[in-house]
């Protein structure tokens, strides 16, 4: 073989090298545009029974869900411990704040007169105040000695 020949063989192997290489470099590009535009689609409904929110040690610090009446959700402490809880409920809805040890200690929600209702209770989940209505629908004011017992009332 000349060297002429020589050369014109390299030349038409560096010409397909080229060419493979140019359609390789189209195939990553191609393949990297359609990867961007697929994790830009936001879906228009996600569906689960429950979405948890974690902290870093794996602990759930928010919990949506649902109960028999509606929805639920949890707000709760770094070390899991659950201190708020907005909920559904057959009267209507409530908001819950709590002690680490799961005791209600402030409920807002609707009464069974289908009012509003502010109770605030002792670590032993008793009843100190409560802001409420009465059946005729005017506004009441309550305290409790932490045992049953009423201490004062204001119609």
């Amino acid at each position: 073989m000349t060297i002429d020949g020589r050369i014109e063989s390299l030349e038409s192997q560096v010409r397909i090298l080229k060419r493979m290489l140019l359609g390789v470099l189209a195939l990553v590009v191609a393949a990297g545009l359609l990867a961007a535009t697929t994790l830009q689609v936001v879906p228009d409904v996600i569906k689960a029974k429950k979405f948890e929110v974690v902290n870093g040690e794996g602990q759930t610090v928010v919990e949506l869900g649902s109960n028999k009446a509606g929805g639920v959700v949890g707000i709760g402490h770094r070390d899991g411990h659950r201190l708020v809880e907005l909920m559904a409920h057959l009267e209507g809805g409530t908001v819950s704040i709590l002690d680490r040890q799961k005791r209600t200690l402030v409920l807002i929600g609707v009464n069974e007169h289908g009012s509003g209702a502010l109770q605030t209770r002792n670590n032993k989940g008793q009843t100190l105040v409560s802001l409420a209505t009465s059946l005729t629908g005017a506004g009441t004011v309550s305290t409790e000695n932490g045992e049953g017992q009423k201490t004062s009332t204001m119609p």
